[in-house]
């Protein structure tokens, strides 16, 4: 069973913090710039090809593995940075994250279409980590409502950019190279403004632990 890690020392504790809340940071945007920016084109277009609105069952197939590998990804980076402050294993809520965020992104995509594929896979996140970390916070419907806030503004965040990135240049491109380019637009701005004010979250919430 995992538990919260107890820190005798108080400046050890602040090592700790300090570590854990770069950490985080710096992870959750390593993960979406390697995953979605880079990673997610090379598979799902790579190997399947382009796409129009209707996948073919291997694009499908490709696309989904793709999301698996980001959501995989994305898990096990965020609980390495969770171990500088948490006793908890590499590889736990995989699952979770590995079924979850593909289905959602399908069900955004195939229910009301782009861009809500990327808002309910980004949600989805807020949501896994609103509910599978709440114990190891002291205030954690608090910490629900702030995660689940923190993805909602990043995915907002991130659509824009994706927006205005293909209406500005992006359209005009073709290749893969084009594909890559729009995800990098979204990811990195959704990470970078989701992982930033989680992170201002995170630390009030180890000062009242």
């Amino acid at each position: 069973m995992e538990q919260t890690l107890t820190i005798p020392s108080t400046a050890v504790t602040t090592d700790n913090n300090q570590a854990f809340l770069k950490a985080w940071k710096m992870n959750h945007i390593l993960a979406n710039a390697l995953g979605l920016g880079l990673l997610h084109t090379l598979i799902a277009h790579g190997i399947a090809g382009p796409h129009a609105v209707s996948l073919t069952v291997t694009q499908f197939v490709w696309h989904t593995v793709s999301i698996i590998f980001f959501a995989l990804l994305l898990n096990g980076l965020q609980n390495k940075a969770l171990q500088h402050k948490f006793t908890r294993q590499t590889f736990a809520d995989a699952g979770y994250f590995g079924v979850l965020m593909p289905l959602f992104f399908w069900l955004g995509y195939y229910t009301l279409y782009i861009p809500f594929d990327i808002i309910f896979m980004y949600l989805t996140i807020g949501i896994l980590n609103a509910w599978r970390l709440r114990k190891y916070f002291a205030d954690a419907n608090r910490w629900a409502w702030q995660i689940i806030l923190s993805l909602a503004l990043g995915a907002a965040v991130g659509v824009a950019c994706g927006f205005g990135a293909y209406f500005g240049f992006i359209k005009d491109m073709k290749g893969m190279g084009a594909d890559i380019l729009l995800w990098i637009f979204i990811s990195i701005p959704a990470s970078f403004t989701y992982a930033t004010i989680s992170q201002v979250f995170l630390k009030k919430q180890l000062q009242s632990v």
